[in-house]
């Protein structure tokens, strides 16, 4: 499975969707996250019931479009709020947001795997993402206008 989801995500790279990102950059990048996140919702939480490998492919592409979505938008915030000078404290302190769930993840996992039905691992996937979703729209009023500022986007020729 993983091996499809990096093929997703390499296609995903190569420059295909562009403009689909370059048109996001008009949003209120909390509305951005909390579609993100529902995105996840809807790939991770297929994972616990779908069989055929079609589905298990659309799921990983599902998580894909979420993940281009979530993450420039969350990069760009932290960019954001940051001093300018101190840019380069502020983004790996945001990057230990997601290297402790990859720390704590496969052991919570493996628990939920061996005490319990395999697929309530990708429900319970799908509904901390429910709660991301809710709470990124609940802070919209307080990240208003646009993703990023212009100087910050890659240019229409990137």
């Amino acid at each position: 499975m993983r091996i499809v989801h990096t093929n997703v995500q390499c296609l995903a790279g190569s420059g295909v969707f562009d403009p689909v990102r370059r048109n996001l950059r008009s949003y209120a990048p909390m509305l951005l996250m909390g579609a993100g996140s529902l995105l996840f919702l809807l790939g991770l939480s297929m994972f616990g019931f779908i069989a055929a490998y079609a589905l298990f492919l659309t799921a990983s592409a599902i998580i894909t479009f979420g993940e281009m979505i979530f993450f420039p938008t969350q990069q760009a915030i932290v960019a954001n709020l940051a001093p300018e000078e101190m840019r380069g404290r502020y983004m790996p302190v945001a990057g230990l947001g997601f290297a402790l769930p990859n720390i704590l993840g496969p052991t919570l996992g493996g628990l939920l795997l061996d005490h319990g039905d395999p697929s309530n691992l990708w429900y319970i996937a799908g509904l901390v993402c429910l709660v991301g979703a809710v709470g990124f729209v609940s802070l919209k009023p307080y990240f208003p206008g646009k993703t990023v500022p212009d100087t910050l986007l890659p240019s229409p020729t990137d």
